[in-house]
Parts: C-alpha cells; sequence; structure tokens
C-alpha cells in the first residue's frame, strides 16, 4: 500500500544518512543534505492539508507520522471515511487536474519528480556534480601521473649512483685498510 512503499524510501534514506554514536551503523551518506531532504518532503506532500478537500487533510483518511519520521496507515478509519463519503477521500488524494492538482497523490508525484526526473531535480543535480568532481579528480589524477614517474626515476637514479658511490667508498676503504 502507499504508506509502505513511502516507508520503504523514508527507512532507506534515513538509513543511508543515520548517526550512529558507536560507528557501527553510521549511513554512508551522513551529513548529506540531498538525501536527508526526501523523507521530509514525502512527509510533507502526505501530511499536509489539501486546498479545496473536504476532509482537509491525510490525517483524516488514517494517514499520520510516527515518532520515528514513518507514515502509519490507519486502515479502520481510512474504510470508514471512504464508506462515509467515497469522492472526499478520492478528492484528498487527487484534487485537481495533473501536475496542477493538490491531492497527497499529485504531491507524492511532484516531490518523486523533484528528487529524481531526469532534468532539473536535486538528486539527478547532486549525482552529475558528484560525477563531475570524480572526472575532474581522475583528470588531475592522469595529469599529476607522468610528473610522479618522473620524479620516481629521477630518485632511483639518484638512489642508484648513491649505492655505487657507497660501494666505491666500502672497496676504497677496504684497500686503505689492507
Amino acid at each position: 500500500n502507499l504508506s509502505n512503499q513511502v516507508n520503504t524510501v523514508i527507512t532507506s534514506a534515513n538509513s543511508l544518512t543515520g548517526y550512529d554514536p558507536t560507528g557501527q551503523n553510521t549511513g554512508p551518506l551522513l551529513g548529506d543534505m540531498t538525501t536527508q531532504q526526501i523523507p521530509s518532503a514525502l512527509q510533507q506532500a502526505i501530511t499536509a492539508a489539501v486546498t479545496g478537500a473536504s476532509l482537509g487533510d491525510a490525517s483524516a483518511a488514517g494517514l499520520g507520522v510516527n515518532s520515528d519520521g514513518t507514515i502509519s496507515f490507519d486502515q479502520t478509519k481510512f474504510v470508514a471515511a471512504v464508506q462515509a463519503n467515497p469522492s472526499a477521500v478520492e478528492n484528498l488524494f487527487v484534487n485537481g487536474l495533473g501536475s496542477a492538482g493538490t491531492g497527497i497523490a499529485q504531491r507524492l508525484q511532484a516531490a518523486s519528480d523533484a528528487a529524481s526526473a531526469s532534468k532539473g531535480a536535486y538528486l539527478t543535480a547532486a549525482i552529475q556534480g558528484s560525477q563531475s568532481e570524480i572526472q575532474t579528480l581522475g583528470d588531475e589524477i592522469s595529469a599529476w601521473q607522468p610528473i610522479l614517474d618522473a620524479q620516481q626515476t629521477m630518485l632511483q637514479t639518484e638512489f642508484s649512483n648513491m649505492e655505487t658511490m657507497l660501494a666505491s667508498l666500502q672497496s676504497q676503504g677496504s684497500s686503505l685498510a689492507q
């Protein structure tokens, strides 16, 4: 159902960005504000009042937010709302037409698009930014490689010359000692 799907996303985002003081289960995206936006955007899409809907907000249809930030679903309350006024429940979820609508389903779609649509979405932009940074760092590594190779060759030559000089000095020292 809707709440389970949203909870999967919220739980994943929270897990990826979570902090564990023991360091055992700290999320790999700790501190990543882009990922931290996802749960609040989904919660807001579900719980904010729906303008023009006679039921007002999702709580009238059994949806709410748990203390851990996941979405709760009260099936008894939902069924009672549908039985009492099915068109009001429908209007709560789909209010208006298309992307201009303000229903819960439309706001969830808008939150999803804002995060992950192919152009202009904040997750897409963050991924593209990270990919660009990776490419730049790879280019910098490639640019440094010939310099480092030359430095390595120079140091190996210098070390080899020092070893030769040391062997020569040891040989001279042995000759003088005899």
